[in-house]
């Protein structure tokens, strides 16, 4: 009787045993998207960073052409690097909220 069980318990382990190696799948397919998903955030960030930075030289080099053909020297460059740097920061807060 004990060995009919022993028998039992067994037959039902292996076989749950296969089922969960089934559904967990591979280990390459969960290494596979684990690397796609480092990706996907490698890429995201290097967006976000470039747009930032883009945005900081931008508003610098309007404010200095500003500068150059108005007579106001340091203010347009400071208004609009700063105006740009804020905008910059507000546009990378929504990504991070993303």
């Amino acid at each position: 009787m004990e060995t009919d069980r022993q028998d039992s318990l067994e037959a039902r382990m292996e076989k749950l045993h296969k089922e969960l190696g089934h559904a967990q799948g591979s280990p390459e397919e969960a290494a596979r998207a684990a690397s796609d998903n480092d990706r996907k955030g490698y890429s995201q960030a290097l967006k976000i960073s470039s747009e930032f930075i883009a945005a900081v030289i931008v508003g610098a080099m309007l404010g200095y052409l500003l500068d150059l053909v108005l007579p106001t020297k340091p203010w347009g460059w400071s208004f609009f690097c700063s105006w740009d740097f804020a905008r910059a920061s507000s546009m990378s807060s929504e990504w991070w909220a993303w």
